[in-house]
């Protein structure tokens, strides 16, 4: 499996919104329906809000996009934990402010349950997140030229482990990591109910200092 040498990759920008959506939901639909479907409002309202919004876990500023002739085909998300705690406190800022205030009690509660399929990582991990592909160019390497580019950024920060997280559901996706060079170190059981969200894997690899390889993993 090779990577697509056509893809750019940039900063994602509030205009991204339309194209960035569905992207971002299909990273993880049953999480995302578990933690912000309430009060009347569909997760997709929320993802709408958080991501024009810009600051947070869900806001464009914490996503990059990779591009294929101008269009954006591919999303993902990337943080270590410093910038985990800061996001997450924009994160609470923006349900205050869409939610009604009786019910955030309760979107916090779902929030923690998310939290133990994707459990915080240490500082010099380089941990992505929101990483989806538009559905009708899946397999034609954008993928993976998303990983490398992420493992590049990793490098040039100096973090020492890649990391993910993937469901127990999406084998697919699990093999184009394990293909890549991740490996599954732990299981990560959802503590809330059960069914609502599936169990995830978590899944990692050194990252090799680029002044000793100057280089990222082969295909």
């Amino acid at each position: 499996m090779t990577t697509n040498s056509a893809c750019q990759f940039r900063s994602a920008d509030s205009r991204d919104v339309d194209a960035a959506l569905p992207l971002i939901y299909s990273s993880g639909p049953q999480a995302f329906d578990y933690g912000f479907q309430c009060c009347g409002k569909n997760s997709p309202d929320f993802l709408r809000f958080a991501f024009t919004d810009g600051t947070g876990l869900l806001g464009y500023k914490n996503h990059t996009v990779a591009t294929l002739n101008g269009q954006v085909v591919g999303i993902v998300a990337v943080y270590n934990l410093s910038t985990y705690v800061r996001l997450t406190l924009g994160h609470l800022w923006q349900l205050w402010r869409f939610y009604p205030s009786s019910s955030l009690i309760g979107l916090i509660r779902r929030g923690a349950h998310l939290q133990s399929i994707m459990p915080p990582t240490n500082q010099t991990t380089h941990y992505v997140a929101h990483f989806g592909v538009a559905e009708g160019l899946r397999g034609r390497g954008i993928g993976r030229s998303m990983l490398a580019y992420q493992y590049k950024k990793a490098q040039e920060l100096g973090r020492t482990i890649y990391a993910l997280d993937v469901s127990v559901e999406n084998p697919l996706a699990q093999s184009l990591y394990e293909s890549f060079g991740f490996s599954v170190t732990a299981e990560n059981e959802f503590s809330g109910p059960r069914g609502t969200v599936p169990n995830t894997r978590r899944m990692t690899m050194p990252v090799q200092a680029a002044q000793a390889t100057g280089c990222h993993p082969h295909p």
